[in-house]
């Protein structure tokens, strides 16, 4: 309070020599240009910081006088060494207000900085005398002595603040002044007597004055001995003794020293002549494994499916007449016209497969060899039979495609009733139909009408839902065509056509119209990437650009082009599908644009934005479109990471996908480059602010990502028995170091347990030094291989964790670098447009209103908010549990005991600080962008525990940043309908009407067992005394200050007290007896100290 009031006072000083200056008109109109400007912006620079220092002592004030209304609280504040430091401050107000420089500040509004000099007058002085006539114990006798021994102490200065108050008819506090007043003078009176009378003591001559004068001459020159041998250290003693503190503080920041010394891992060595391993070639050449012939076993195909066209030696062998008829009759059927075999008679199928009559003149005539019983038809002559009918004039005049009379007749197969050696022709027509419906798909080229080619386009609108009798027989038809590549050639036309598909989401231009506007694309990708053979190839491209962007070789080719995650965005197979979204783009925004796709929905309604009624009906489509959107994405990676028909079965299609997501993380770790606050204006703020893939990229991948997490994490909240053990067998923290291809940023993160900039890498280049890590985290020993990025050498190998550990690691990734960047830029651009736009009285900024209505529509995407609210409280609880949980997991109980003491330290220095502080903001977020009901219906008292014990446990979360955040949050949950400034200004929380999720949220916090039991208020109070100044703070990205900190606590501690149960836990603490020294000092005595020392700046400033 002491830093605050004066840093005020100090600013309002500087304000009103600008205002005065401003007021000279022909003097301002005299400086120059640059002059002004500069004037200007220190202007409005110093009115912002002089408005929040001014309330935040003026709340700071209030909370103070409402803990000196309670007796037993008061009295904490008349007990020494409190008492003298009390009373020193409060008469230092009083000169402050009282004097000539706090009554020279003439500022325009002062009310707009809660500048009331008689207001803070009566606070100050109703403080004093308050405190001054507790009756609890004598209290009040023991703080006017306290007043009357300190040395700045002046009567003059309280008889004018008595005379201003009751100039300003405040009786009730004059009166009490006034009665303070006389018990100073008489206790001044008396002292003065009591001196007198040791002046006159002192001045009687003494008979032993020579004895003391000789006295002294000995022991000066005994001094003087002293000196020159060994008297140096007596003489140092007194400040050797008053740096003790300091000393004992030493082992605190022992880690900073480590970390300068120690060895930090390397970054990876660009990969271009490694070898790649089996299962990654094998991936990536997916048709090879397409043009195996088929066992005998395999022939009998009850179940049709089509055979690949690179089997060239396997005939069709039919050993009856009959099955010849059957089969016959079955290709008439597709063909859609009679079918004969040569050298059979001339006969042609009959209705029933048998044959009856001449042939007709219009049959399709199939070459065929007999033998005996046995006809074998080759698939040379089969694909000529099917080459001769698509040309038939008939088929050429009906209007049809080539494209949809193959795929017509690839629908009318016998797909149910072919079986044996039937099932096999069948099966191999399939294949032929699918072949040539490729080659017309390899011929397919852009022209004049079809920007995709007019086979492409067709078959787009067939996997929007328009295909000929529904699109249930397309899949199998897709996978006749993927099924007839056979070389790498070939396997370029299909890559091609699925990026097309992909391509088509590019379309989806406008979003908010209907919740049917994303339908027909969700429908294509579900169709298009249910052929096992598609997911094949999906995977392999995904592959592709997994070694690519990886530095490693694709196929043999070194890759040496710099890849960005720009570059990554614009070519990656997903890019156009996790690019739809309602986001808007930063870079435009900073240019005073909205450009999002569903500006125009929100921009059409009607009276907008004056008239808001119709915004949720836009908010709850754009919701929809959201949540089926990632659905669908989460779909897609979920099938090509469960592929079966892969060459090496499922663990290389889950590596791919794995590392694929790895990979988007890691190249998107550019985000996170402006950090939380940015300073609005600045050089670097646009090229920060576009850095890496755009938001609406990153956040959907961050919330597909959070969908694979989802299973585990709801199942832990819900109490399900398959994830009791989740904490203790899945989720170590040894995976940051046993995981180095997915955990590629340890250089550039700091480490939770470390000071500011000692990254994680320099803690696992510690411990895999230290001899007691094998005892601590036994899985450090077994660090897995990679040498190809982000895939590991031998997926699913010795030392690989389980899919789980893999889902909730990358989940806290993308979040630190997919959501978090996002909401840290849309604070960013809402502060910097209110700053910069000056709308008309009356009216508000249409641009303004389209940032925040596109922008909260993403964010606040019902499933988005809860999975991220469930991962965030699921982190906390972990973070929780490991500060708990024994050491030494499988040791005996005697083993756990010899652990060393600093091993939980070692263990959170391994864990980035990203992962508490993205939890502490995003719930923050959440809860201030009134959607406190996702965290009301959850388990505050575990994640209150939790805050309670991570804010306690210095030694393990030792950023005050992190401090701060949770501060923050519990300050959030507390008063979760209110700014904190509007919270200031009402001078309360609770002041607005709450919503019900809002008011279960602060009822679930008070009636916590942490709130309860004292454990919040004592780690509150503790946090107060140990905010400071943070070492390696980055003002252009970090947003702290300690005042602010200490402020939001005054408030929360202010709320508590007007709980009865947690008022109770703030007295006993008040009242409890003051330790002896060689324990710690008394919690209640120091955070009172310490309040009175912020006040004091504050108000000063």
């Amino acid at each position: 309070l002491i830093y605050l009031f004066k840093d005020s006072l100090g600013r309002l000083s500087d304000i009103a020599k600008v205002e005065a200056a401003k007021k000279d008109e022909a003097g301002w109109a005299a400086r120059t240009s640059d002059d002004r400007k500069t004037q200007e912006a220190f202007l409005e620079s110093t009115q912002g910081t002089a408005r929040g220092y001014m309330r935040m002592a003026v709340a700071s004030l209030g909370w103070i006088n409402k803990l000196a209304e309670h007796p037993q609280a008061a009295a904490a504040f008349c007990q020494q060494p409190l008492a003298g430091r009390v009373a020193g401050v409060l008469l230092h107000f009083v000169e402050l207000l009282i004097g000539p420089k706090c009554g020279s500040i003439q500022v325009d509004n002062p009310e707009q900085y809660s500048f009331d000099r008689p207001g803070l007058m009566e606070s100050v002085l109703s403080l004093l005398v308050l405190l001054a006539s507790v009756s609890y114990k004598d209290a009040g006798k023991a703080f006017v002595q306290a007043i009357a021994q300190e040395p700045d102490l002046d009567l003059g200065v309280l008889n004018q603040a008595l005379a201003q108050l009751e100039a300003n008819h405040q009786v009730m506090s004059a009166t009490r002044l006034q009665n303070l007043i006389a018990k100073l003078e008489a206790g001044q009176q008396h002292r003065s007597d009591h001196s007198q009378q040791q002046q006159q003591q002192q001045q009687e001559p003494s008979a032993n004055s020579s004895g003391h004068a000789q006295l002294q001459s000995i022991l000066a020159a005994a001094l003087s001995a002293a000196a020159g041998s060994g008297g140096g250290p007596q003489q140092a003693q007194p400040q050797q003794q008053q740096q003790r503190p300091t000393t004992a503080a030493s082992p605190a920041s022992a880690p900073s020293t480590s970390a300068a010394s120690a060895r930090p891992l390397s970054a990876p060595p660009l990969r271009t002549a490694a070898p790649l391993p089996g299962w990654i070639d094998r991936t990536v050449k997916w048709w090879l494994a397409s043009t195996s012939a088929p066992s005998d076993a395999e022939k009998p195909n009850p179940a049709l499916q089509p055979q690949p066209i690179g089997v060239q030696s396997e005939p069709i062998v039919l050993k009856s007449s009959a099955d010849v008829d059957t089969f016959l009759g079955h290709l008439g059927k597709a063909v859609g016209m009679a079918v004969v075999v040569r050298g059979t008679g001339g006969l042609a199928p009959g209705p029933g497969g048998g044959q009856q009559g001449p042939a007709r003149r219009d049959a399709l005539q199939l070459r065929a060899s007999t033998s005996g019983s046995t006809t074998t038809i080759t698939r040379a002559d089969l694909s000529a039979c099917l080459d001769a009918w698509r040309m038939r004039p008939s088929l050429m005049a009906g209007g049809r495609s080539q494209f949809r009379i193959l795929y017509d007749a690839f629908s009318s197969l016998p797909w149910t009733d072919a079986q044996g050696d039937i099932g096999w022709a069948c099966g191999v027509v399939a294949a032929l139909l699918g072949r040539k419906a490729f080659e017309q798909l390899a011929s397919d080229e852009d022209d004049l009408y079809y920007d995709k080619g007019q086979v492409t386009s067709e078959l787009l609108q067939y996997l929007k839902g328009a295909a000929p009798n529904g699109p249930a027989m397309l899949p199998a038809y897709l996978e006749a065509i993927v099924g007839s590549v056979a070389s790498e050639a070939d396997a370029r036309v299909v890559h091609k056509l699925v990026r097309d598909v992909m391509a088509e989401f590019h379309n989806l231009k406008k979003l908010g119209g209907s919740v049917l506007d994303l339908e027909p694309y969700v429908l294509m990708l579900d169709v298009f990437s249910s052929p096992p053979l598609m997911q094949r190839c999906m995977v392999s491209m995904l592959m592709s650009e997994v070694l690519a962007f990886s530095g490693g070789q694709q196929q043999g080719r070194p890759q040496t082009t710099k890849s960005t995650a720009k570059a990554f965005e614009a070519g990656t197979l997903l890019g156009a599908l996790m690019q739809v979204s309602s986001l808007v783009d930063p870079g435009a925004a900073l240019r005073k644009d909205v450009v999002s796709r569903a500006k125009d929905a929100f921009a059409t309604l009607k009276g907008y934005p004056n008239k808001l009624g119709d915004v949720e009906t836009v908010n709850s489509v754009l919701h929809s479109l959201a949540s089926r959107l990632q659905d669908a994405g989460h779909l897609l990676l979920k099938r090509l990471l469960t592929c079966k028909d892969m060459p090496d079965g499922a663990p290389a299609c889950k590596e791919v996908v794995l590392s694929w997501l790895c990979m988007a993380a890691e190249l998107n770790m550019e985000r996170t480059a402006m950090g939380e606050r940015g300073i609005s204006g600045s050089s670097s703020m646009a090229r920060e602010m576009t850095a890496g893939c755009s938001d609406a990229m990153a956040v959907n991948l961050a919330a597909v990502t959070l969908r694979f997490a989802r299973p585990f994490v709801a199942g832990f909240w819900s109490g399900s028995p398959k994830f009791a053990d989740l904490m203790p067998k899945h989720l170590m923290p040894a995976y940051y170091a046993t995981q180095p291809h997915r955990m590629q940023c340890l250089q550039s993160v700091s480490s939770l347990a470390g000071e500011r900039g000692f990254s994680v890498a320099n803690a696992v280049a510690q411990l895999r030094e230290s001899p007691s890590t094998s005892s601590i985290l036994p899985q450090m020993c077994s660090p897995v291989a990679s040498a190809h990025g982000y895939a590991a050498d031998t997926p699913g190998g010795p030392g690989s964790p389980s899919f789980i550990a893999d889902c909730f690691f990358l989940a806290q990734k993308m979040l630190h670098v997919g959501i978090m960047p996002a909401v840290f830029r849309f604070k960013r651009l809402v502060e910097y447009w209110v700053r910069s736009s000056k709308p008309e009285a009356g009216q508000k900024e249409p641009k303004l209103y389209l940032l925040q209505h596109c922008t909260m529509a993403a964010l606040m995407e019902p499933s988005l908010v809860e999975d991220a609210v469930q991962f965030c409280m699921l982190q906390i609880a972990w973070l929780n549990h490991l500060l708990r949980a024994p050491l030494g997991a499988g040791q005996s109980p005697a083993q756990q005991q010899q652990q060393p003491q600093d091993s939980r330290e070692l263990i959170f220095s391994l864990i980035p600080d990203y992962v508490l502080a993205d939890s502490l903001s995003w719930l923050s977020f959440v809860i201030r962008s009134g959607q406190a009901v996702f965290i009301a219906s959850k388990d505050i008292g575990t994640l209150t525990s939790g805050l309670v014990a991570l804010l306690n446990n210095t030694q393990c979360v030792r950023s005050t940043l992190l401090h701060d955040k949770i501060v923050s949050l519990l300050l959030s949950m507390l008063g979760p309908q209110l700014e904190v400034e509007s919270r200031t200004i009402k001078g309360k929380l609770g002041a607005t009407i709450m919503r019900p999720g809002e008011a279960a949220l602060i009822a679930a916090v008070l009636n916590s067992n942490a709130a309860q039991s004292g454990d919040l208020v004592m780690s509150l109070m503790r946090a107060y005394c140990a905010a400071d100044y943070v070492v390696g703070l980055d003002v252009d990205k970090d947003s702290f200050d300690k005042y602010n900190m200490r402020a939001h606590i005054d408030m929360i501690l202010e709320e508590l007290w007007n709980d009865d149960r947690c008022r109770a836990c703030i007295v006993q603490l008040a009242s409890a007896p003051h330790p002896s020294p060689e324990y710690s000092p008394h919690i209640f005595s120091e955070y009172v100290e310490c309040l009175f020392n912020a006040l004091i700046y504050l108000f000063k400033d």
